[in-house]
């Protein structure tokens, strides 16, 4: 039975699917990752297909009806239920012996992508001898002006040095989009992290900046995800190589999290979309602390013509560079600006 079939079938009867009738979603699971496919793609299709069901519940039923509202709770629980037994079957099958092409052995990448798939991927790691930790300290970590794929195997050797982890046990790693991923078991302390992340530097050839997230288990996925959207941060803000976490980025973290606050700030700049130098000269101007004769000499401008511009933009913004509550808003704007662009490029 196919996921769309299931979820059609799940609202019809108006209960959850028994185990039995899951053993077809976790079987294709196993089938998908076995031909390749990443996990979340594999989730994403079982995804659109309950999606899918949900359009077809729509079209049968009157606006308005009680059935709607019951049929949308029961098929966001049928998500939960069938992202949980997709999830557990990849992992299942991407940490076979052999799956990374030797025998007896553990697909350590994999293991990561498990562990950040799946809040229920512990129990299955366990059963092939993998130890779980109930937390780890998740260091996402990127090399400026390099790629970090080509850092990865000095910076992982420093780390697994420094840290005291080479006994034996693999590091949790794994490379992906151009940053490395790490999982730390247990509450490392972040002064030593950040000594290994700096003498993974020196080995490494490579200026590294990578941020931590502490997290149980079970948030992992959302820990990496938070700590991906530190580094993008620590890369806008041109923050020196090291290791960073919310206590060190508190107030950008906080500006540039969804909301009404962050887009109402992103479209402040709109006016200046059409005027490019208007937008780089209030750059330069902003980083010079408002200091005209050097941001002037920077950009071979007189300084008469650095301040026409700054009243320009403060009459198509609305918002004062030469005043401090105008100059922050305008700060924070191009902050979140540029740390959108990175997080969609």
């Amino acid at each position: 039975m196919s996921c769309l079939e299931l979820a059609t079938l799940t609202v019809e009867r108006g209960h959850l699917p028994t185990a039995g009738e899951l053993t077809a979603i976790r079987s294709h699971a196993a089938d998908m990752t076995r031909a390749g496919v990443p996990i979340e793609r594999v989730l994403s299709a079982c995804h659109c297909a309950i999606e899918s069901a949900h359009d077809r519940v729509l079209d049968r039923m009157m606006p308005g009806e009680k059935r709607i509202q019951d049929s949308a709770h029961l098929l966001f629980a049928l998500a939960q239920q069938v992202s949980v037994v997709a999830a557990t079957a990849c992992a299942v099958e991407t940490l076979r012996p052999g799956m990374d092409g030797t025998d007896g052995t553990v697909n350590v990448a994999a293991l990561v992508r498990a562990l950040l798939g799946s809040a229920d991927a512990s129990s299955t790691l366990l059963r092939w001898g993998v130890e779980v930790a109930d937390e780890y300290l998740v260091v996402v970590i990127a090399a400026d002006g390099t790629q970090a794929a080509d850092a990865q195997e000095p910076l992982l050797t420093a780390l697994q040095t420094a840290l005291g982890t080479d006994s034996g046990a693999p590091l949790l790693a794994s490379s992906d989009a151009g940053h490395v991923t790490v999982l730390l078991p247990g509450t490392p302390g972040r002064d030593e992290v950040a000594a290994a992340l700096r003498r993974a530097s020196a080995a490494a050839g490579a200026e590294l900046v990578g941020a931590a997230v502490q997290a149980a288990t079970a948030l992992l996925r959302p820990a990496a995800d938070q700590a991906l959207d530190l580094l993008a941060l620590a890369s806008v803000l041109g923050r020196a190589p090291g290791l960073y976490g919310v206590a060190e980025l508190a107030l950008e973290y906080q500006l540039t999290r969804p909301g009404p606050g962050r887009t109402r700030l992103c479209g402040l700049l709109d006016p200046l979309d059409r005027k490019p130098e208007l937008l780089d000269t209030l750059r330069v101007h902003l980083r010079n602390d408002l200091n005209r004769q050097r941001t002037a000499g920077l950009l071979h401008l007189h300084a008469n013509t650095v301040d026409y511009r700054m009243r320009r933009i403060a009459l198509l913004t609305g918002c004062d560079p030469g005043r401090p509550s105008g100059a922050r808003r305008l700060s924070a704007a191009i902050l979140v600006r540029d740390y959108l662009r990175t997080r969609t490029d």
